[in-house]
């Protein structure tokens, strides 16, 4: 019988139990009144052989109800399923129960905590006792993770028949190693009646969380029986023309569940309708394609998820700012990255600020589709203004409510719009999100959590990983662009300071961190002359950390630490003393304590409990400092430096192109380079200095 006649009789039948006209389209047909006797009847008069089947329907609801979607659900499987066993992992009452009356044959009802395959296990255990499972060809697990079918089982386990797997799914993952999904599998009587299928699922018990279900159960189920020799199949499989390329975005075809319907795949899981990283065809777009095919089944959704259809829960769309100036070897990368984004609503907006290298031109040269749908917006300006100008004038034509930045270097992660959809549908109320990004020269993961007062002291969010309501603009300005560098952390500081903001612990952007690329802003404008303008500008004090190095004998230590830590400065300075000592001395040691307990905000104290070379003391001291400038100096040459410690900072401030600064005739001049200790014998005659902290950063890099 060829697939075409399987699915006019299925249509023709199910038409004929409602008592009106068949439908011409077989697309359009609904088998959920129609049974099972009655279209094994109609099947083997086509010459179908029949097959019996038993499901185990596993079922957990917080609430201790029946949904309309699960009746749904088992009154379309009842279709093509002759015994049906209903396991609820929760209590119900009669008035619930009743609601099964007409579509299960058996129910089991209690509390276990295993998850579904628990409710797998006690409803093959009913089968096992009942002594009927050998009369059965093929058994089904099945659960309320999803809705649907959309219209009918029948053609599914009309093509798995014809395919001849031991056992089978709708879907398979392969995270963790090609496996069976567990929201619908089907074994063969060889497979279920083998003591490996039965020993599997009497060794399920409760886990902790459902990763470990997931790990242990679903991943080992497919596992266990393809080592017993069992073969496996899936109905969507990724070998299939189309299919393995459509899925190849994301080990988990689930989240393309527009796809899998298009694909006949009949179920859409629940959580595709809550959360936009498990539904990367859009929720809208979703529940559109079933109101095409089955209302009925649409009621049922919005009866069991009425967030699912208003419009406060409606998918964010994004609106990506893209600036570039002579950027044509590098942006297509970057706007690739964007539009193979598996999440859909959004758009990316290109400003070119005065490009002379033909960027325009490679762009829409190489984009006409998405130009003229516009999911791909170019803006160009004949004259070079700067990337805070071009990022203002990506804002100002933005559509979506959510801005978001890409700079031309830089490449996004598969699931970037995806990633940040779910947190704003989580944190409804919460304007500002950021999230991790990796660089690629080092592979470095950047993780900082949000704290206002470390963003004062440096920038640990990049401008690529963070989201903001266009609402925020409006509160606080755009980008300034008077400022030639950091402008980004200007922007963030304004952003963030009287606003929610939520970290998102995912890596979403890849950072292109090249040195030695010169037509970066980061190589072409002054950081030190930048620095200072954000720190007038938000008000940030400069912080100096003064390390004193202790190789000297005890009392003159005792009153270097004294001189270095009683020194006054004026309000808009933060100070603190670094001490690090590889003395083993218990003598010396009670000095610096007592130091520490009158000056608990100033002094930092290390002791080495393995004894350390001078020059790696010094290091460790150096890295523990956390100032803008660091001033390098001998217990004993404290007295006579200290005092001049704020004029050799005022002196970096006003100099921004220098990095360091020691004393001569107690007059502040430039150290063009870093005369850094070698040996241990430099160290002991260090000579005062201070040092931008950043030449410090760059010599441990």
């Amino acid at each position: 019988m060829r697939a075409g006649d399987y699915l006019a009789a299925v249509s023709l039948y199910a038409e004929q139990a409602r008592g009106v006209p068949a439908l011409a389209h077989a697309t359009t047909i609904n088998v959920s009144i129609a049974r099972k006797r009655g279209l094994d009847s109609l099947l083997a008069a086509h010459g179908q052989k029949t097959v019996r089947r038993a499901a185990v329907f596993a079922s957990f609801s917080q609430g201790c109800k029946i949904e309309d979607y699960v009746v749904h659900y088992l009154q379309c499987l009842a279709q093509s399923v002759d015994y049906i066993v209903f396991v609820a992992d929760n209590e119900l009452c009669d008035a619930e129960l009743a609601k099964l009356s007409s579509v299960v044959d058996h129910a089991i009802v209690s509390r276990h905590g295993e998850y579904d395959f628990g409710s797998y296990k006690r409803g093959l255990q009913h089968l096992w006792e009942s002594a009927a499972l050998p009369s059965f060809d093929e058994v089904v697990l099945c659960n309320d993770s999803c809705y649907g079918p959309v219209q009918s089982f029948a053609w599914i386990f009309h093509e798995m028949c014809s395919r001849k797997s031991d056992f089978w799914g709708l879907t398979q993952n392969s995270e963790f190693g090609a496996h069976i999904q567990s929201y619908f599998v089907v074994f063969s009587r060889r497979v279920f009646l083998s003591e490996v299928f039965r020993q599997f699922f009497l060794s399920v018990k409760a886990e902790s969380n459902v990763q470990k279900v997931i790990i242990s159960y679903e991943v080992g189920l497919t596992r266990v029986l393809a080592g017993a020799g069992f073969d496996w199949d899936s109905f969507i499989n990724p070998s299939h023309p189309g299919v393995g390329r459509a899925l190849a975005r994301n080990t988990n075809p689930t989240v393309f569940p527009i796809f899998l319907l298009q694909q006949g795949a009949q179920l859409v899981k629940v959580k595709a309708t809550r959360h936009a990283d498990c539904n990367f065809d859009g929720v809208a777009d979703l529940l559109g394609v079933i109101a095409c095919q089955n209302r009925e089944l649409l009621a049922a959704i919005g009866q069991h998820d009425r967030a699912a259809f208003f419009p406060g829960t409606t998918q964010p769309r994004f609106s990506m700012i893209l600036p570039v100036y002579n950027r044509r070897s590098s942006v297509l990368l970057a706007i690739d990255s964007a539009l193979t984004q598996a999440y859909g609503d959004f758009e990316l907006i290109v400003v070119d600020d005065g490009s002379t290298d033909g960027t325009t031109e490679i762009v829409c040269r190489t984009y006409p589709e998405q130009i003229k749908h516009g999911k791909l917006r170019v803006i160009r300006y004949a004259v070079n203004e700067g990337v805070s100008n071009a990022r203002n004038v990506g804002i100002a034509a933005a559509r979506g409510d959510w801005i978001c930045y890409l700079d031309s270097d830089n490449t996004l992660a598969d699931r970037f719009f995806g990633v940040f959809a779910q947190e704003i549908g989580e944190h409804p109320n919460t304007p500002c999100f950021y999230a991790q990004m990796k660089r690629c020269s080092s592979a470095i993961v950047d993780r900082h959590e949000f704290d206002y007062s470390d963003l004062l002291r440096e920038n640990y969010i990049d401008l690529g990983v963070f989201v903001h309501h266009r609402a925020v603009v409006d509160a606080v300005g755009a980008f300034d662009f008077q400022l030639r560098r950091l402008v980004d952390w200007d922007f963030i500081l304004r952003a963030t300071k009287d606003h929610r903001v939520q970290f998102v612990p995912e890596v979403v952007l890849s950072y292109q961190d090249d040195a030695g690329a010169v037509d970066r802003i980061s190589i072409k404008e002054s950081y030190d002359l930048a620095l200072g303008q954000i720190r007038q500008k938000h008000r940030i004090p400069y912080a100096i950390s003064c390390v004193v190095n202790g190789v000297i004998d005890d009392q003159l230590l005792a009153n270097g630490l004294d001189a270095a830590c009683s020194v006054q400065f004026c309000s808009d300075i933060e100070y603190q003393v670094v001490y690090f000592d590889n003395s083993l001395s218990e003598t010396r040691w009670a000095l610096v304590e007592n130091c520490a307990a009158r000056y608990p905000n100033v002094l930092r104290a290390n002791r080495q409990r393995t004894k350390k070379t001078e020059h790696d003391n010094l290091c460790d001291a150096i890295g523990a400092a956390q100032g803008d400038f660091v001033l390098l100096v001998n217990a004993a040459d404290v007295n006579t430096t200290i005092q001049h410690c704020g004029d050799l900072a005022s002196y970096l401030i006003d100099n921004p192109g220098i990095p360091g600064a020691r004393l001569l005739d107690n007059t502040p001049q430039a150290c063009m380079g870093l005369d850094f200790p070698s040996t241990d014998s430099d160290v002991v005659n260090l000579r005062p200095a201070m040092y931008r902290r950043q030449v410090f950063v760059a010599l441990s890099e």
